[in-house]
């Protein structure tokens, strides 16, 4: 019932696109920082749910996570790459402590790291090493940010959820 729930809440494609405007601006901020080399954003599960939704991101399962979508204390974690080509990459991917971790109260770190689990992006190609142009992911943020959210963009889906 709470999967549902926050589905249709935070995933709803109009709705989501409207909530996820302001983090998406400022990913698509952080991202192209010159010589950034991390940035750490807090947010909660919906935030993660609609960006994720307003993002497009294909469906995809939590191995050992009682939570369909985000799982509690879970992570969205954009990296950017440089190809040997000189280009700009980007991978995107959810990091989060299973459901036993989170009984046991387990320690995360780079012994014992948290499941992660590789985010698809509907429409995007990715290249031989799994990864996305990062003008590609920049230009799909762009319209996320852009986009009225009363649906006037023409992006309006026949599902109510993604």
């Amino acid at each position: 019932m709470k999967e549902v729930y926050q589905r249709l809440l935070f995933a709803t494609p109009v709705i989501a696109r409207h909530l996820a405007q302001p983090m998406a601006a400022c990913l698509r901020e952080e991202l192209t920082v010159p010589g950034r080399r991390f940035t750490f954003l807090c947010g909660h599960d919906s935030n993660l749910l609609s960006v994720l939704s307003a993002l497009q991101a294909e469906p995809y399962t939590l191995p050992g996570a009682v939570e369909a979508d985000t799982p509690v204390s879970s992570m969205l974690v954009l990296r950017r790459w440089k190809g040997v080509d000189g280009a700009d990459y980007a991978s995107l991917s959810l990091l989060y402590p299973t459901a036993e971790e989170l009984r046991k109260g387990a320690d995360l770190d780079r012994r014992n790291p948290p499941a992660e689990v590789a985010i698809s992006l509907q429409g995007l190609v990715r290249n031989e090493d799994g990864l996305y142009r990062l003008e590609d992911v920049l230009a799909r943020m762009d319209k996320v940010i852009s986009c009225n959210p009363c649906g006037n963009c023409g992006q309006i889906q026949n599902n109510f959820v993604n």
